[in-house]
């Protein structure tokens, strides 16, 4: 979803500091989201009438699948891309230390720790708002989840299904544990 790499690859030279595309990641999610939401919202308003209820339900089930696809495809990236804020080398001859990800910025002086600041924001965010949210969406409907005959049980396995219908009753929250495996293997660094 690193749309300025692919351009970077092309036959046209873009330079772009890193901390302006750090922001343009990190703006990423909220671009994706507004974008489900209004086409919702077009299908809602446009495509569907107001009596027909099925169909309003299949629209919200699908939103709510595509928001939930995304996060989960865009959430490894994002968190990659927050650590690499952090991640400073010092390398001799050279006093101080300097972001691993553009050697012209010096870390911890100056416009890095503004952007430490905001990094710090986006890793409360989104490292780790997104598994907490997930976490609470499934908790707080834990007893529809598997229980067929509640009145909500297809409605939040429709919905929510792609989180918990792959693991058994008791491990509903697996996949909030393998996000945040994916998170610690993002953040790792390598020592020399």
């Amino acid at each position: 979803m690193d749309f300025l790499a692919v351009l970077a690859k092309s036959s046209c030279s873009l330079n772009v500091r890193f901390y302006d595309k750090f922001i343009l990641h990190m703006m990423l999610p909220i671009g994706c989201l507004l974008v489900i939401v209004l086409a919702y919202f077009i299908a809602k308003t446009c495509c569907i009438k107001k009596d027909e209820k099925k169909k309003q339900e299949k629209v919200k089930e699908t939103a709510s699948k595509a928001i939930i696809l995304i996060t989960l495809l865009i959430y490894p990236g994002l968190s990659t891309k927050i650590f690499t804020m952090f991640k400073c080398k010092t390398i001799d001859g050279i006093p101080g230390s300097l972001l691993v990800e553009d050697y012209d910025q010096e870390c911890y002086k100056g416009e890095h720790i503004t952007y430490m600041i905001v990094g710090a924001v986006f890793l409360c965010l989104y490292v780790l708002g997104i598994p907490l949210m997930m976490f609470l969406l499934l908790w707080h409907n834990k007893k529809h989840l598997h229980d067929e005959s509640s009145p909500k049980h297809h409605l939040i396995k429709r919905a929510l299904g792609g989180m918990y219908t792959q693991y058994e009753p008791a491990y509903w929250w697996f996949e909030i544990f393998l996000l945040m495996n994916k998170t610690m293997m993002c953040g790792k660094q390598r020592r020399k």
